[in-house]
């Protein structure tokens, strides 16, 4: 089984901010490949069980707030003993332009506190799998307002593209990542906003 968890924050006030890129695109996913969401407590969770292209897949949006991700991606990867060379993580970065994608091994977390529990919790282990989503840097705007911010309808469309774009080659992430890598990690915009 493969672990695929998108990165965000619960709560209506959080839905449409920046930093919750990663929740955008694993519903985008549970929906083109008809995986029903569901509350799962035992995982502080939103979960979604499913096969895509023959690959069994647990989508996870963790519910503990962006800080506490680890909680729950060890939670979830304990109980069904999901190695970590089966886990990929999505999420917002922005040191990428808004409707750039990354997919990346293994690396450090890159100032992302999401990412920084996660190796805390994975015992300091990096070697999982990211695909990184471009929301572009704040020109003078404090980190922390700007990632939870609203995007512009400009960047938001782009980010949506980019989300589209993991989506459609979703099978290909999870059956032949150096290709889905040459595919997916180009650079196709060129503005920060």
């Amino acid at each position: 089984m493969k672990l695929i968890v998108g990165l965000g924050n619960p709560g209506a006030n959080y839905i449409k901010t920046r930093h919750n890129v990663g929740f955008w695109c694993i519903e985008e996913i549970a929906k083109f490949f008809n995986i029903p969401i569901v509350n799962e407590k035992r995982f502080f969770s939103l979960t979604g069980k499913g096969v895509i292209e023959r690959e069994n897949v647990l989508l996870l949006m963790p519910q503990t707030f962006m800080n506490l991700s680890g909680r729950a991606v060890v939670a979830a990867s304990s109980y069904y003993k999901i190695p970590l060379d089966n886990i990929i993580v999505i999420y917002d970065d922005l040191d990428i332009f808004p409707g750039n994608i990354k997919l990346k091994l293994g690396g450090s977390a890159a100032g992302h506190n999401g990412i920084k529990n996660i190796i805390q919790m994975l015992s300091g282990n990096s070697d999982f799998y990211r695909i990184r989503l471009g929301i572009g840097r704040p020109n003078r705007e404090d980190i922390v307002p700007y990632v939870l911010g609203a995007p512009s309808n400009q960047d938001k469309d782009n980010i949506f593209d980019a989300i589209n774009k993991v989506t459609q080659n979703f099978p290909m992430v999870l059956n032949d990542w150096m290709k889905a890598q040459g595919m997916l990690n180009k650079n196709t915009q060129n503005n920060v906003g």
